[in-house]
């Protein structure tokens, strides 16, 4: 039985019948186009199928896949971006069948067991245009809360307190997420889905700076930034600086520009004041943070002066940016928070 009718998991199921077809295995995958089912015949036997779409699996992904139920029977397979190699043995031990898009493919049944390499088959990245659902402030704070906890989504009245919004605000940006496919009824989201249509609303309105930005300059202390206090809304770095303080694959000078993420319209001003507008790009900047947690969830990396954003809002930024950005997306796992794109 699918487990899901999202477009990661349909994918998946397709991936997984081109596969067994292409390589002329034992097995027959009838997706069941009219009721809904899959179904796997091994030597002629069939037996129900639970199909699960993902991008990455890890070993800590692994934890929480198995825990999924499936209908009585039938015999769980993940299909994935990538299947790291400490994560192959524990899928093996769980009873789990997995295919690699990379080119690798294994199912074992009590009959038969299918360990082979196979041609890579990349999935279609999702088309990255903005959606309706997350045209509003409502709608991209709303998704924001939800891709922070993917697991444990927070309810409406959590995300209203949170964000400020009214009560039906939240509820009615929820349900747009809903009929647009990308959160499951639970709130959870339909992992990688609302990803790119958020960064595709995700639009900063950045302000270059004539002066540089010291994190030892004494004239924060008068702004609010707040860059000692993470516990209080301050400044945050994000951008270059953050993406090398979550580790991911960029390469930067030492003296990369500082993008820097103010609470309001206020910080904003008090930031141009002191340091002055420069016509030009290139150097360090600042903008006003586009939804509250940018913000108020900040973190203090190994290394790195500044506080730095969240690695999802790291992520949007990096999305903005197609001549590097979303290689590096592409290749980033942060390990320290789940991966949402």
């Amino acid at each position: 039985m699918r487990t899901s009718a999202t477009s990661l998991d349909q994918d998946a199921e397709r991936a997984f019948r081109d596969a067994c077809e292409a390589n002329d295995l034992p097995v027959r995958i009838d997706l069941g186009i009219d009721d809904d089912t899959a179904t796997v015949s091994v030597d002629g036997v069939p037996r129900p199928l639970a199909i699960h779409g993902a991008t990455l699996i890890d070993a800590a992904r692994v934890a929480t896949l198995v825990e999924r139920r499936s209908p009585a029977g039938a015999i769980p397979v993940v299909v994935a971006d990538r299947i790291l190699g400490d994560a192959r043995p524990l899928l093996d031990a769980a009873g789990w069948g997995w295919l690699d898009r990379r080119g690798r493919l294994h199912l074992r049944t009590a009959t038969v067991i299918i360990d082979l390499d196979i041609d890579p088959a990349p999935r279609a990245k999702p088309r990255r245009r903005p959606s309706a659902a997350l045209a509003s402030r409502g709608g991209q704070e709303a998704a924001v809360a939800l891709l922070l906890r993917p697991e444990e989504p927070p309810g409406v009245r959590e995300i209203a307190r949170t964000t400020g919004f009214a009560p039906s605000t939240i509820s009615r940006s929820l349900t747009e997420l809903r009929d647009a496919g990308l959160i499951r009824a639970d709130n959870r989201p339909v992992t990688p889905d609302p990803f790119w249509p958020l960064a595709g609303e995700w639009a900063p309105d950045w302000h270059t700076l004539a002066g540089r930005l010291d994190v030892a300059d004494i004239r924060f202390d008068d702004l609010g930034a707040n860059l000692s206090d993470l516990e209080l809304s301050g400044y945050a770095a994000t951008d270059t600086v953050a993406a090398l303080a979550w580790r991911a694959a960029i390469v930067a000078s030492a003296d990369a520009p500082v993008s820097l993420y103010v609470p309001d319209h206020r910080s904003l001003d008090r930031v141009l004041d002191e340091w002055g507008h420069a016509d030009g790009g290139g150097g360090d900047r600042v903008a006003v943070a586009p939804v509250g947690p940018v913000t108020r969830a900040r973190f203090r990396r190994p290394d790195v002066a500044w506080p730095v954003v969240h690695p999802l809002f790291v992520a949007l930024d990096l999305a903005t940016d197609r001549a590097r950005g979303h290689q590096v997306i592409d290749e980033w796992n942060p390990v320290e928070v789940p991966r949402v794109w």
